[in-house]
């Protein structure tokens, strides 16, 4: 058995939930599983590719993706920081990007804030389906990780101004209606700043 299968039984066949890995950051989803889960992701990408990387306002989760940004340089793949923003916002920057092959957003679970979530997404925004959660356990169990050259490790790239772009689209979207049926929408400045998560 791989020794970094720390969790218990229900997790050494499957360890994705809807496209997230769930438990208690630092001793279920450790540093080091974040680490070797976001190298498995970013391995199935071609060398040179972009994942988008985001977090929650919680230092557990600022902490997991200091480790998953690791893994992601470590395969060949450039990470876009998009730094503590809420998962839609990060995941609207990425519909919009095509140069990103995916993404990935660590937060606090709101069924269990006991608990941190990794979640990884598509080019399309969306979570991850079953074919790729596949081939990333394959890779995950099996230590099957590339290995690049020290002058093809991944660049940090600043993910530009996520924030402001979903503000402005939002509003430019509320601006399309015309005034008799024109929404009413109350700003959560909290969730845009990423001191709350939503999806």
């Amino acid at each position: 058995m791989s020794h970094n299968v720390v969790w218990g039984d229900s997790f050494k066949a499957n360890i994705f939930n809807k496209g997230r890995v769930i438990g208690v950051a630092n001793l279920e989803l450790t540093g080091e599983i974040a680490d070797k889960l976001a190298e498995a992701f970013a391995s199935i990408f071609p060398i040179g590719s972009n994942i988008y990387l985001s977090r929650d306002y919680h230092q557990a989760s600022g902490m997991i993706k200091r480790f998953a940004l690791g893994g992601v340089l470590a395969v060949g793949v450039n990470a876009l920081d998009a730094r503590s923003i809420p998962s839609n916002v990060m995941r609207h920057k990425l519909l919009q990007d095509d140069n990103a092959v995916g993404g990935i957003h660590i937060r606090q679970s709101i069924e269990d804030p006991y608990k941190t979530e990794m979640s990884l997404y598509t080019s399309e925004a969306m979570p991850i389906d079953s074919k790729i959660t596949d081939a990333i356990q394959r890779l995950y169990f099996r230590e099957q990780f590339r290995r690049v050259e020290f002058v093809q490790i991944g660049s940090i790239v600043e993910a530009g101004k996520p924030k402001e772009i979903y503000i402005k689209d939002v509003e430019n979207l509320i601006g399309g209606f015309d005034a008799e049926n024109k929404p009413r929408i109350v700003k959560n400045y909290l969730a845009v700043n990423g001191d709350r998560d939503g999806h």
